[in-house]
């Protein structure tokens, strides 16, 4: 039995090996072209996607347009590069994965013919390669980009943590922005998708920080110390004065406003020639200063500035400034920071506020007289206050005059700033000399007969002499004003009410 066995299995794997052993055919040359040709189609495809945004021969994003450039990127992630994958897999089994290998299959089987148009002009290989290369920029481009806004949101961070002043909401959403950005070009980074998660909780513990910070901060003023030359509040005065002249010649949709200086430190040398003398000093200044969004929220933006003299051999230590150096920043709330350095008021203190009221009324009562014929017929509520000061018409005149003329002079030698009230001052200046010209032009008292005149009382003369005779010179021009009195008189009250609520700035 064993015999007849052994000779079945003999026949069986006979008639097996007998059996012809199917193989896989090598690609026709027509099959070859055509598999090339294909390949040049996806890859010609491919660049007219994203040649502008990733090159194929390095892993880089080009350009910041990201609106434009992820929308495309996402397309070609999610349709073409899984087919081009697969084509590309299909492709190196039939004719290998290198460049070599395949250009020497193609060899084998493709009569080139490269004016034929038949085939590309670029070798099946050299395709093969960009192809697969330029997938894979298009993936670490989009890793690498990732990588690349998370560490500008590191700086984000820095700039935040660095300074105080950095510390708002804005920087918190660029932050935030850029690593939601991060995450549309690689979903899967881990310290994007981790850091984003915290971000709204970060700003919120950082804003109720610094916002504690500014309550809490409060206005240094002079330095205590200070070892002159110069008054410290007369100082700031001029330094502020010279801030708020620099800014009125900046632009912009929401310009800053200075409203308080004081003295920082003791003067500095700021320069010196080469003999080592001192040609420009600095004085060190506190300067607090808001725009209008700032005013609104209560809050104050403090530099530490050193406000600099002229440059010249020989120079004091005062006014008149030319430049500044700016150093630190802090914010505090407006209300925690007086009016003026030194802590007075934005024009001079309690004294300051007084002439300013001097002012604002001088100029309601010289419009009132101005304007009577007009406004007595019409105001039957005025009858009290007119029984009062048309009676001292002329002296009511006379003091608006010299209060006027006050004023300018004090804004000239004290403010370094000559046009600060200039409309309230010429308004008053102009209607006392019309309501006070009848004193004015009256002859001054004599000296009492059988007396000699002393030095004194001849200068007053010669004074009152030379003002009486320019009087009588420009009477004419004078007496004009009495045809536009009542217009004139409207302006003073308007004029009075506005110095009463606006005084302080450029002109009123």
């Amino acid at each position: 039995m064993s015999f007849w066995f052994r000779v079945a299995s003999t026949v069986v794997c006979a008639l097996l090996l007998a059996q012809p052993v199917p193989v896989f055919a090598a690609p026709t040359e027509d099959e070859a072209i055509r598999d090339w040709n294909d390949l040049h189609a996806l890859r010609e495809g491919l660049k007219e996607k994203v040649e502008n945004i990733v090159p194929s021969y390095a892993p880089n994003i080009i350009g910041d347009e990201y609106e434009r450039i992820l929308p495309v990127l996402d397309d070609v992630t999610k349709k073409d590069i899984p087919g081009i994958t697969k084509s590309l897999e299909a492709f190196s089994k039939r004719y290998g994965s290198s460049r070599s290998e395949i250009d020497d299959v193609f060899k084998s089987i493709v009569t080139f013919d490269w004016r034929s148009g038949k085939h590309p002009t670029e070798t099946a290989g050299a395709i093969y390669e960009e192809l697969a290369k330029w997938i894979a920029n298009i993936r670490q481009a989009r890793l690498d980009k990732a990588e690349a806004l998370v560490r500008e949101a590191e700086g984000v961070e820095q700039r935040i943590s660095s300074f105080s002043s950095q510390v708002t909401e804005a920087n918190f959403v660029e932050l935030k922005d850029k690593l939601a950005l991060a995450l549309r070009f690689d979903p899967d980074n881990a310290k994007a998708k981790e850091w984003i998660g915290r971000v709204d909780k970060d700003m919120k513990k950082a804003m109720a920080g610094i916002q504690k910070a500014i309550d809490e901060a409060r206005w240094p003023g002079h330095y205590k110390s200070f070892a002159g030359p110069g008054n410290p509040d007369k100082l700031a005065k001029s330094a502020m004065e010279w801030l708020q002249n620099d800014e009125s010649f900046r632009t912009g949709k929401d310009p800053d406003h200075t409203f308080a200086v004081a003295v920082r430190g003791d003067w500095v040398s700021a320069k010196k020639n080469l003999l080592g003398q001192t040609i420009q000093w600095g004085l060190p200044i506190w300067a607090a200063c808001h725009n209008q969004a700032e005013k609104k929220e209560n809050v104050a933006r403090v530099f530490s500035l050193t406000i600099l003299t002229k440059e010249e051999a020989g120079i004091d230590k005062a006014p008149p400034w030319t430049t500044v150096w700016v150093g630190d920043i802090m914010r505090m709330r407006i209300s925690n920071v007086p009016k003026m350095g030194g802590g007075r008021s934005s024009r001079g203190g309690l004294f300051g506020v007084l002439f300013r009221l001097a002012l604002v009324i001088a100029n309601i009562v010289v419009g009132l007289l101005l304007a009577v014929s007009y406004l007595k017929p019409k105001v039957p509520q005025l009858d009290a206050v007119y029984a009062r000061i048309l009676p001292l018409r002329n002296s009511l005149g006379v003091i608006a005059l010299v209060l006027g003329i006050v004023a300018f002079l004090r804004a000239l030698m004290f403010f370094f700033s000559p046009f600060a009230d200039i409309l309230p001052q010429l308004s008053i200046i102009v209607g006392g000399l019309f309501l006070g010209k009848e004193i004015l032009l009256k002859k001054p008292a004599g000296v009492v007969p059988g007396e000699e005149p002393s030095s004194a009382q001849e200068k007053a003369a010669g004074a009152a002499a030379k003002a009486q005779e320019m009087l009588r010179t420009h009477e004419a021009q004078i007496d004009q004003i009495e045809r536009h009195q009542v217009p004139l008189g409207i302006a003073c009250i308007i004029l009075g009410i506005l110095h009463l609520f606006a005084g302080g700035g450029l002109l009123f």
